[in-house]
């Protein structure tokens, strides 16, 4: 049943499908029935009777100043510049979100590891498509090379008001095989290279009185995964960390959010053969498909807006349904 109008209501019948009783309402003393006419003497009487219909309000007590939510139509304002930092930037989800933020207005910074060969040839494709992106090398997982990083990047680029903690690693065995060396590997690159970041940049954040810090984590840190003991505890410790902080900084301007995306097309994905992607990997996912980076990055990228201010300490799943929180 479609209502026309801004000022229609509910009819009867709409009250009586969803189980209502449209109440029958007294009629005030001094009033008269629809339809009914009165006789001159009774019409004198009822006048006479009748009170002010505007009552007296108490000087006392000054009238509340009315509050109206905003129009809707309002116009939106610009995007303030803002300086990002994405770890693990070049490639796969992490390059897709250096990309949407540089669209959104912003100057992004990206790390890599020291080992990569193509930073020159990226910087330079990036260049060519009108992104002047700065890069510096670090391991995330040592804490005084982050240290050193984060005063690269103020002096260079400027003080960082978006943190994306991208970066990380697996190395996946069953828990029987697994070595201590596995196990501290992807413990230190995708979990302690989180307070590695962040520690250097969240004051600055906290004096400036904003702030976006969003954690990458996965599927798997919310349902496990087999042969991913390491990569599990980590991705899961990652949202402890994003709620607590989230805490921390709530009424200081400074958001902390984790986004967990599902199987997504990228360069490792596109390395599964194809049959275990056609019946081991999509009928887990009910859209039936792999994620876009893009997609993520497009969440990723409204997390870092103003628009998001009230969003905190939230873990928001991107995975096509795969698992449902």
């Amino acid at each position: 049943m479609r209502l026309s109008g801004p000022a229609a209501g509910p009819t009867p019948a709409l009250l009586h499908c969803i189980g209502q009783i449209a109440p029958r309402l007294p009629r005030l003393r001094g009033t008269v029935a629809p339809g009914r006419t009165l006789s001159p003497a009774r019409r004198r009487h009822i006048t006479r009777r009748q009170p002010c219909p505007t009552p007296r309000r108490s000087a006392a007590k000054p009238r509340a100043p009315s509050v109206r939510p905003p129009s809707c139509e309002a116009a939106m304002p610009t995007p303030t510049e803002r300086i990002a930092l994405v770890t693990g930037g070049m490639g796969g989800l992490g390059e897709a979100i250096a990309i949407r933020l540089h669209a959104q207005g912003h100057r992004v910074a990206v790390t890599h590891s020291r080992e990569n060969p193509h930073v020159a040839d990226w910087l330079t494709a990036q260049q060519a498509q009108g992104r002047a992106f700065a890069a510096f090398p670090v391991d995330v997982g040592d804490y005084d090379a982050c240290q050193q990083c984060a005063r690269q990047v103020l002096e260079q680029v400027g003080p960082v008001d978006i943190l994306i903690n991208n970066a990380g690693i697996t190395q996946d065995m069953t828990f029987r095989r697994m070595t201590r060396e596995a196990w501290t590997r992807v413990l230190t690159t995708d979990l302690d290279a989180l307070f590695n970041m962040t520690k250097p940049l969240y004051d600055g954040m906290l004096e400036r009185g904003w702030g976006r810090i969003v954690n990458i984590s996965s599927v798997n840190g919310a349902k496990g995964a087999f042969g991913q003991t390491n990569y599990a505890a980590a991705k899961a410790g990652m949202h402890g960390f994003t709620k607590a902080l989230a805490l921390e900084c709530a009424a200081k301007g400074v958001t902390v959010n984790t986004v967990s995306p599902g199987y997504l097309a990228t360069r490792m994905t596109r390395d599964v053969p194809a049959d275990i992607m056609e019946q081991r990997i999509l009928p887990q996912i009910p859209v039936g498909r792999l994620g876009r980076p893009d997609e993520v990055a497009a969440l990723v990228a409204f997390l870092c807006t103003d628009d998001a201010a009230f969003i905190t300490g939230a873990n928001l799943a991107i995975n096509g349904g795969q698992h449902m929180q």
